[in-house]
């Protein structure tokens, strides 16, 4: 009922009604995907797939493991630059834990392993970059995204259709609209629990927000929210998966192979 009053709220659109008095939107979203739930992994695709050239996105994600439908947008239909940011080994909150969950670093080293590989083969490595935090004493739990549009370039938020907004987008109506040229900052950022991963997208509750702003001083202040985390970050190159301590063991593969899903 909810992404149908949504898709009916004709009223819900960028630069229309009380959105030219206003300069920041927050749209509530939801994943429920057992109860089929899915608002924020439609939004997240659709602003995903609407990026104009020159746009960037800036990815963060402690625990690295898109879904295949996250992957395969980033990859082919994302037309901007992406920054992915996740947590180095050592910034593994599962580093020395003992018994199985020891080899959680492993596992998350093999994915981040093959989506970086994944680039290459498909010589996208030019435009999406990975980087891993690393800080002495400091664990890596960190999640969000932050979009950086050109200059003179209208902003535009996911279209709340079907599962994009929810009831928020309803709620909202015709103050739902904004149109942020960049100041330096992000124009939309996501900020919530979901790490855009298997089980975080699949199985687990999630909710956040989705912010879209034309405000400079809201726009610096994530934009510095943003750098402190990269900060830390090293990129990832090929010779950083022949480091003795990034070996990845047979039974490690394919246990991964079999319960990526879960995590």
């Amino acid at each position: 009922a909810a992404a149908g009053a949504a898709a009916k709220s004709d009223g819900v659109a960028f630069g229309h009604g009380r959105a030219e008095a206003e300069d920041t939107v927050v749209f509530p979203l939801l994943q429920m995907a057992l109860f089929h739930i899915r608002q924020d992994e439609q939004a997240t695709l659709d602003l995903l797939q609407s990026l104009p050239p020159q746009s960037a996105v800036w990815l963060a994600s402690g625990y690295f493991n898109l879904t295949q439908h996250y992957e395969r947008v980033l990859l082919e239909q994302t037309r901007g630059a992406v920054h992915v940011l996740t947590a180095s080994p050592a910034a593994n909150g599962f580093l020395s834990a003992r018994g199985v969950m020891g080899h959680i670093p492993a596992a998350y080293t093999y994915i981040e392993r093959e989506f970086f590989r994944r680039c290459r083969r498909q010589q996208q490595q030019h435009r999406v970059r990975m980087l891993e935090y690393a800080r002495d004493g400091w664990t890596f739990h960190a999640k969000g995204l932050w979009v950086y549009y050109p200059p003179n370039h209208t902003a535009s938020a996911p279209h709340p259709t079907a599962a994009a907004a929810g009831e928020a987008a309803t709620a909202e109506g015709e103050a739902a609209g904004v149109h942020p040229p960049t100041h330096g900052g992000p124009s939309i950022s996501f900020i919530g629990s979901p790490n855009f991963g298997e089980r975080s997208v699949h199985r687990d509750l999630e909710a956040q927000v989705a912010l879209v702003t034309c405000n400079a001083a809201l726009q610096q202040r994530l934009h510095q929210e943003k750098e402190r985390l990269y900060a830390y970050g090293t990129e990832v190159t090929e010779e950083t998966f022949r480091q003795p301590d990034r070996a990845v063991s047979l039974v490690e593969r394919c246990a991964t192979n079999l319960i990526r899903g879960f995590f």
